[in-house]
């Protein structure tokens, strides 16, 4: 058996928790490739294979993990406005890219303002590949900026990816290929881990029931909007007999209970689902009170994900996001439920209510719950791919200088994100082409794409029917 040839990365003595954090999670993690790191003083990182010496090189610049110490997590060590971008497939047209020219998030231009130097034993990239990387895996400038919005969310909308125009694309995914092609071009006997492109499918439960605690003058209202506005008289009849049933704990009729529709279209598509459950929603008037855990229902709908071979995961409330006390409590009364109804996982994951999110405060709250994995991160305002990749990594805290023994499953697409008053406001249609040009660029880069959709918004024709041609673009 001929044995892979090991990489040496020599880098400068500057960050070294960070560099190994990144180059683990690069080379390691995402290209499944065995490395050694050095440590010289010089400006540039400089990749080579062991027992080559320096016969074949990779230089790349090395910016953001150089800049002082008193500038770290500030202004001063933000990428450059208005960033420079590379027509890739000029020079590297194997790399597997989702457009020929790439925005570069920190990096310098090599002669004639290209960032790609090629020779036969020496390639020459302008890119800050891992620095970059960090930047946007880390949630970097999140920490800089001050900028929330009313839940007190970074938004999109102040966010490079967005402000540069490269929200849409799976950036630091496409980095990485951009890194594989200039080591394949040198080694041509590497060889990489293998990924598939894969659709994940997941599902907040905040509102499970719309007849719960409903009025008959709140019931009639909606029944209104049903007849006026969505012309829906089938909706309306089903609200009328769901609050009639519920006296007597009869909620087949309901039309937020679309579980078994969507456990049936996974099931038929080969997919395993993911249902986030809310532990606890008692006393939080901004976002009003939701259900219970107690409720038979509820506990009868676990048992019910969990035997169809689906997966019940951590809706954490919404004041939950910073508070490991909070996250702690309502992660151990889900596992009581959960174990109550004979419900037994290898791994549990979470999502924050809202998708409210302090980084690295979340992370490291849910890794010291006993969270194995988490999938908050996408932007409510905005779809697309706040963390540059469409790939699971693990995570690293920027407060504390370290890795945290928790994962990050990125979201893509959140279904409201589309559509819903306040945020893109997209028709169905344009909806569909925005999804099917992200779960291109997704298929492009081998990745994840993670879906969210929402029970209570399947309750129309329309949107059952906007659902089934989501899975089938994302299959």
């Amino acid at each position: 058996m001929v044995r892979p040839q090991k990489l040496v990365v020599r880098h400068p003595p500057t960050r070294c928790a960070e560099r190994k954090y990144i180059m683990d999670l690069i080379l390691r993690d995402f290209l499944g490739l065995d490395y050694e790191s050095q440590v010289v003083a010089q400006h540039d990182t400089v990749i080579t294979t062991e027992g080559e010496s320096d016969s074949r090189s990779l230089v790349l610049r090395d910016i953001l993990l150089q800049v002082p110490e008193a500038e770290w997590l500030t202004d001063k060590s933000l990428p450059s406005r208005p960033l420079k971008t590379w027509w890739v497939s000029t020079t590297l047209p194997e790399a597997r890219v989702t457009s020929p020219e790439i925005q570069v998030i920190y990096g310098t231009a090599l002669a004639n303002d290209c960032f790609c130097g090629i020779t036969e034993r020496r390639i020459d990239l302008g890119l800050d590949i891992f620095g970059s990387a960090f930047f946007m895996l880390t949630r970097y400038e999140e920490v800089v900026s001050g900028e929330r919005d009313i839940h007190n969310r970074f938004p999109a909308s102040a966010s490079l990816a967005y402000q540069e125009g490269f929200l849409e694309r799976p950036i630091i995914d496409e980095y990485v290929e951009v890194l594989w092609s200039c080591m394949k071009r040198l080694w041509p006997g590497l060889e990489r881990k293998k990924r598939a492109y894969h659709l994940i499918l997941t599902h907040d439960v905040d509102y499970p029931l719309f007849s719960l605690d409903k009025t008959w003058s709140e019931v009639l209202r909606s029944t209104v909007g049903d007849l006026v506005k969505r012309s829906d008289l089938g909706l309306a009849y089903k609200r009328l007999l769901a609050r009639a049933g519920s006296y007597f704990g009869m909620y087949d009729t309901d039309p937020y209970n679309t579980f078994n529709f969507i456990m049936d279209v996974s099931e038929k598509n080969g997919l395993k689902d993911v249902f986030y459950f809310l532990p606890d929603t008692a006393g939080d008037s901004r976002v009003g009170d939701y259900y219970s855990l107690d409720m038979p229902w509820i506990r009868r709908l676990m048992r019910t994900v969990y035997l169809r071979g689906h997966e019940v995961g951590l809706h954490g409330s919404y004041g939950s996001y910073t508070s490991e006390a909070q996250i702690r409590r309502e992660f151990d009364r889900l596992l009581v439920v959960a174990s109550q109804q004979g419900i037994e996982q290898q791994q549990w994951g979470s999502r924050q209510h809202y998708l409210r999110w302090e980084t690295p405060t979340t992370w490291r709250v849910l890794e010291q719950a006993g969270i194995c994995y988490d999938s908050t991160l996408a932007y409510a305002d905005h779809v697309g791919f706040r963390c540059g990749v469409c790939h699971e990594y693990y995570t690293y805290d920027l407060k504390e200088s370290r890795p945290l023994n928790i994962r990050e499953k990125p979201l893509i697409v959140m279904d409201t994100s589309l559509i819903a008053q306040g945020y893109m406001e997209l028709s169905f249609e344009d909806a569909r082409r925005t999804v099917s040009k992200l779960c291109d660029r997704c298929r492009i880069v081998d990745g994840e794409f993670v879906l969210l959709c929402h029970n209570n918004v399947l309750s129309t024709r329309d949107a059952k029917e906007f659902y089934l041609e989501m899975v089938e673009i994302c299959q």
